[in-house]
């Protein structure tokens, strides 16, 4: 890579589509978690800690996405040229890439535990949704 590349790699637009549907995924398990959290609010306390958990992760990995996708729109900044003032870029470009990998490979994983944790959550509801919640009066 030479030291102030003057073009964004042509595989850099599938990167941020990959962050956006990292995004997507995580906040829809968020906000499907707050809404299972409203619907059972009456359910057992265990369903409630549990889903409160899930919407934690999913919720972790929205912040994930965040940092990884400032960390790839600083990467195609400095990839296209550092800002006026500012020393070698290859240096910045590689932390940049490297941060918004990690970042988005973070925001991955967390998407897969809170998708596992609603799964468990799945399996405290009772089968019959018109019976109350086994304890609860």
């Amino acid at each position: 890579m030479p030291d102030t590349p003057k073009a964004v790699e042509a595989i850099t637009p599938y990167y941020f589509d990959a962050v956006k549907i990292l995004g997507t995924g995580n906040s829809t398990g968020l906000f499907g978690a707050l809404v299972a959290y409203y619907y059972f609010a009456k359910g057992g306390e265990n369903v409630l800690h549990w889903t409160k958990i899930t919407a934690s992760a999913f919720l972790a990995g929205v912040c994930f996405f965040a940092v990884a996708f400032f960390a790839l729109y600083s990467f195609c900044v400095w990839q296209v040229g550092p800002p006026s003032g500012q020393g070698n870029a290859t240096s910045r470009v590689q932390f940049w890439r490297i941060t918004a990998l990690t970042a988005g490979a973070l925001s991955l994983a967390v998407w897969w535990v809170g998708t596992g944790l609603a799964i468990y959550v799945i399996t405290l509801l009772p089968l019959d949704l018109g019976k109350p919640f086994p304890g609860v009066e």
